[in-house]
């Protein structure tokens, strides 16, 4: 279950960048020129994952699938904006090589 929701999570992003790098004019200036929505959205990401770290009350069923959810939309802003600020495109690759090693660990598992 595990591997499958990081795989969804990193083809979440993946759609994202690749609409961001796709339609750049339109929609992906707008995520590289809006800097501080990235900073925020990956303080959040880890503001997220700290406290789902050390506090087990929100591991219950009904408010991980929210916190999920906010990572999640959160990550797939915060990935796409570093994607778009590395002109070498060595970020998108790295996301491409985590999803593909996320999809291999899903179906070994």
């Amino acid at each position: 279950m595990l591997y499958s929701l990081f795989a969804l999570e990193l083809l979440i992003a993946l759609i994202w960048t690749s609409f961001a790098f796709s339609y750049y004019d339109e929609f992906g200036k707008g995520i590289e020129n809006h800097w501080w929505w990235a900073i925020v959205s990956g303080s959040i990401c880890l503001i997220l994952i700290l406290l789902t770290l050390f506090m087990n009350s929100l591991r219950a069923p009904p408010i991980n699938l929210i916190i999920y959810i906010v990572f999640v939309l959160c990550f797939m802003h915060f990935i796409s904006w570093l994607c778009l600020k590395d002109k070498t495109y060595l970020v998108y690759y790295a996301l491409w090589l985590l999803f593909a090693i996320a999809v291999g660990l899903t179906i070994y598992a």
